[in-house]
């Protein structure tokens, strides 16, 4: 049986002294989280297009990151808190051009601010798409 310091090994950086914890070692289930965080269940593709938002009766534009059967993500100039309702409309990409306008109402489930795009990245969650925009997605996603 490995003696204490070995699982909590002590390892000094710029005076601060802490411990490593291994935690395959005290709990092995823990393996898979820690070399797969990705908790997404649904396949996301890039959508780089303008989208509008509308919510609280106001047109926020938008730029579409990437999408999902489950939502999408867009960056926007103000932070939204979690749970707030609105829908999307934006067209798909020059591939699927013939078709009309996606819409969605949606609902917001996170916002931080994205040094790198410029604004907030916003995940929002589809909760209603008619069937046009539902068959317009599953396309885009093949």
């Amino acid at each position: 049986m490995p003696q204490p310091a070995s699982l909590y090994p002590r390892h000094e950086w710029r005076g601060f002294t802490h411990k490593l914890i291994n935690l395959t070692v005290l709990r092995p289930e823990y393996t898979d989280i820690a070399m797969n965080d990705e908790r997404r269940s649904m396949k996301r593709k890039p959508i780089r297009c303008k989208v509008l938002l509308r919510c609280d009766e106001k047109i926020i534009p938008s730029q579409g990151m990437d999408i999902s059967m489950g939502g999408l993500s867009i960056v926007i100039d103000v932070n939204l808190p979690p749970k707030k309702l609105g829908e999307v409309y934006f067209y798909m990409p020059l591939s699927l051009m013939d078709t009309p306008p996606f819409r969605a109402e949606v609902i917001t489930l996170h916002g931080a601010y994205s040094h790198q795009d410029g604004g907030f990245r916003l995940g929002l969650k589809f909760q209603r798409i008619s069937k046009q925009s539902l068959e317009t997605l599953a396309m885009f996603l093949a």
